[in-house]
């Protein structure tokens, strides 16, 4: 009869099994949280890199409409072609009055965007 401290063949093939089989379980799953961790900072650091680009490419838009706004005041500068008789101080407070309106619209139109604001994702 064997002993209680004995083990049947069956039963240390099976453990052994079952230690063979939880070993490469941890090393699978170490080698799945390393790539995980690796994907993690590989996608944070192109999303990083596309914000960069969003802002640089945000920030010379508002340099083209700095440019226009100037363009549109210098044309709105210049003075209206008009027959000597519509030259009347009513006519030109009208017109003074229109072109106000048209700057200040161009103004709003072509105001500079807050890029880090549009597309930070920090905070």
């Amino acid at each position: 009869m064997a002993t209680p401290t004995e083990r049947s063949s069956a039963r240390v093939t099976s453990e052994r099994f079952a230690n063979a089989y939880l070993a490469v379980s941890a090393l699978v799953m170490v080698a799945l949280i390393v790539v995980v961790v690796i994907l993690v900072f590989h996608v944070s650091s192109v999303a990083s890199a596309d914000d960069r680009n969003a802002v640089t490419a945000c920030n010379l838009a508002n340099a083209n409409r700095a440019e226009d706004v100037a363009i549109f005041h210098d044309i709105l500068a210049l003075p209206a072609l008009a027959s000597p008789q519509f030259i009347t101080r009513a006519n030109m407070a009208r017109q003074r009055t229109a072109v106000a309106a048209i700057d200040a619209a161009i103004t709003a139109a072509y105001a500079p965007r807050n890029c880090e604001a549009m597309y930070s994702t920090k905070g």
